[in-house]
């Protein structure tokens, strides 16, 4: 696994994805580099999840950066702004704020079905995917 965003902008197009997009495989069919964070991929835990994130990696497709400190904490405060504090976990912070800090070299799409996710990422002016849910 690389922590480099110079590969992810290659196209423009940005697939952040949260632990949801893996294991459903959405992943793997976006046809998107994807980039994540440390935090969702310890969330990743069965073998068939585990195996799409090896594929992703074999191909030169995932990037896993870790985000900004100071992002994930604008996160924090606007998801307490927004009544969602609570609602959203370590992992689902630090996706929002790979997406605002990755959003400065492409188009960012973030892939989740989580509620919460989607509210704090519209709220943030970040565009977002449902995975099965649209």
């Amino acid at each position: 696994m690389r922590d480099s965003t110079r590969d992810c902008s290659r196209t423009g197009r940005i697939l952040v994805a949260d632990t949801g997009a893996f294991i459903t495989g959405f992943t793997t069919y976006s046809g998107l580099p994807v980039a994540t964070t440390p935090s969702v991929i310890e969330e990743v835990r069965d073998r068939e999840s585990k195996e799409r994130l090896g594929l992703l990696e074999a191909t030169g497709a995932l990037n896993v950066v870790e985000p900004p400190r100071h992002l994930v904490e604008r996160v924090e405060r606007e998801a307490r702004r927004a009544g969602l504090a609570g609602r959203l976990s370590r992992a689902d912070l630090e996706v929002l704020a790979l997406a605002l800090y990755l959003g400065r070299e492409g188009r960012v799409v973030v892939a989740s079905d989580d509620t919460a996710v989607r509210r704090l990422a519209r709220r943030l002016g970040i565009e977002v995917t449902g995975i099965r849910y649209k």
